[in-house]
């Protein structure tokens, strides 16, 4: 594997380009090499898990701007910020779409 010294002109260089050549940190050395694939198929359960994000996601998006508003105040004296909290509640209180989570008090 090449050594790398400013990967395209830069300090540092992280991500896809192409889909051929994939730039990353490994062990704080700047690393291009070809693009990795998934060789292990996903499991059930973590294709579940997946869709279950992208229905949460999806949901999120299709909250009206002052709904979104009221996940970010809810989400102020959280760790997180209002997606983050809302896909939480998604996921925890098991929402089937289009029914919404409830906004934890």
């Amino acid at each position: 594997m090449p050594k790398l010294t400013g990967p395209l002109f830069s300090a540092s260089a992280s991500g896809v380009f192409a889909d051929l050549i994939e730039f990353r940190n490994n062990g704080g050395q700047a690393v291009a090499a070809k693009t990795r694939t998934m060789t292990k198929p996903r499991t059930a359960a973590q294709q579940q898990r997946s869709t279950r994000f992208a229905e949460a996601a999806a949901a999120w998006s299709d909250l009206a701007t002052s709904q979104k508003n009221q996940w970010r105040n809810a989400a102020v004296s959280q760790p997180m910020n209002g997606y983050q909290l809302f896909v939480s509640e998604f996921l925890q209180q098991d929402i089937v779409s289009p029914a919404l989570p409830t906004i934890p008090t």
